[in-house]
């Protein structure tokens, strides 16, 4: 018979009942009745429960990845199609599922990938040199390109961060594309220090690690020479202190760089040349460019997940690792969660300590230029 983990009210004092311990959980006894059963088209009937201490009622299906939907879709088939350089429109035809569908659960494995991620973050004990550096593409028209900002293990290549900003073109343009840009940003107009700050999201996530390994030699902040590095620096106070304290060293690479095996930003080279293989809206020259920056990092978000944790480091040598493995993540906790990423849903209070970067894609705070109204979570998002 199935039992009910905890109470999805988030201000509930049983909802975080699955962290206390046995001894605790028989002291506060049973804190839930069961209040018969609820039956739905698409996943028959499942048990209805009621909370005795907030008087919620909730059934077994509250806690499924499937919370609230009417039909049901593989999430490995999603995996797979995200990373397998397979557009839109052939998800969609491959799978027998709307846009809309395949949006939703997309989101929904996206918020899992995050949340695996932030349980994982505070078991990353291993230091090592970390790379920072941009990833350059567009989405809604090349009036719009973006940049996202990637943060590496130099040595591990384990994905630590990623940010989106959307930035304003620059580079040759005619005077009738120049107009175009004139009325376009008469609408939305880039902030000019987008890059400054999306950095400056991902220092803060670098100086975290940083402070948790506590490591005995600095750790090598390895960059280019971007000029917006220097004000990102100033604007992150932790980034900032752990340089003059010299627990962070700072290394500028020079863009013509040696980028293959044994280059000093291999990792990063080697990421962004799977983002270009692997995803199609990344494709060089493609038409299949993302038309909205919420779904598109929800994709990124995914591809993130796969990268570390189901893509063997190298298809030569040792075949079977994978980047988790060289972070040091011990391997009971990434099989546990690697089993539910696809069953369970993950709930937004019981990681209070998700990045800021990662916390804007959760609560789809990315906007879209152009884009007429707001994208407001669904009330079970952030529950």
């Amino acid at each position: 018979m199935h039992t009910p983990p905890f109470c999805p009210n988030p201000d509930c004092r049983h909802h975080h009942h699955h962290t206390r311990t046995r001894a605790e959980k028989a002291r506060v006894g049973t804190w839930f009745w069961r209040k018969g059963l609820r039956h739905t088209a698409c996943a028959g009937s499942h048990q209805r429960y009621q909370c005795i201490a907030c008087k919620r009622f909730f059934t077994e299906r509250t806690f499924s990845i499937d919370y609230r939907v009417h039909r049901t879709v593989s999430y490995r088939d999603l995996i797979r199609d995200i990373s397998s350089r397979v557009s839109l429109a052939a998800t969609h035809r491959n799978r027998g599922i709307s846009p809309a569908i395949r949006r939703n659960r997309v989101g929904r494995l996206a918020r899992n990938c995050i949340a695996l991620h932030a349980e994982c973050r505070p078991y990353l004990t291993t230091p090592e040199d970390l790379i920072a550096d941009g990833f350059v593409s567009f989405e809604v028209s090349q009036y719009y390109p973006c940049n996202l900002h990637i943060l590496i293990g130099k040595d591990s290549e384990y994905l630590f961060a990623m940010d989106h900003v959307t930035i304003r073109r620059t580079g040759r343009m005619s005077p009738r594309q120049k107009i175009h840009q004139a009325e376009l940003e008469a609408v939305y107009r880039p902030a000019p220090d987008g890059i400054i700050t999306s950095f400056t999201r991902i220092l803060h996530s670098m100086a975290g690690l940083v402070l948790q390994w506590e490591p005995e030699d600095p750790v090598q902040l390895i960059t280019d020479n971007k000029k917006e590095y220097p004000d990102a620096i100033s604007r992150c106070e932790v980034a900032h202190r752990l340089l003059s304290e010299q627990s962070l060293g700072w290394r500028h690479i020079s863009s013509n760089h040696h980028r293959g095996p044994g280059g000093p930003m291999f990792a990063m080279d080697n990421f962004d040349r799977e983002l270009r293989k692997d995803i199609a809206a990344y494709v060089r020259e493609t038409v299949t460019f993302r038309r909205n920056v919420q779904n598109a990092m929800e994709s990124v978000q995914v591809y993130r997940m796969y990268h570390n944790f189901l893509k063997p480091y190298r298809v030569r040598g040792e075949a079977s690792a994978k980047r988790w493995q060289r972070a040091g993540l011990p391997a009971k906790l990434v099989k546990r969660r690697l089993k539910t990423l696809c069953v369970r849903r993950a709930f937004l209070s019981h990681y209070p300590d998700i990045p800021e970067e990662d916390l804007r894609v959760w609560k789809r705070h990315l906007y879209t230029p152009g884009q007429l109204k707001q994208q407001l979570p669904w009330q079970y998002i952030v529950a």
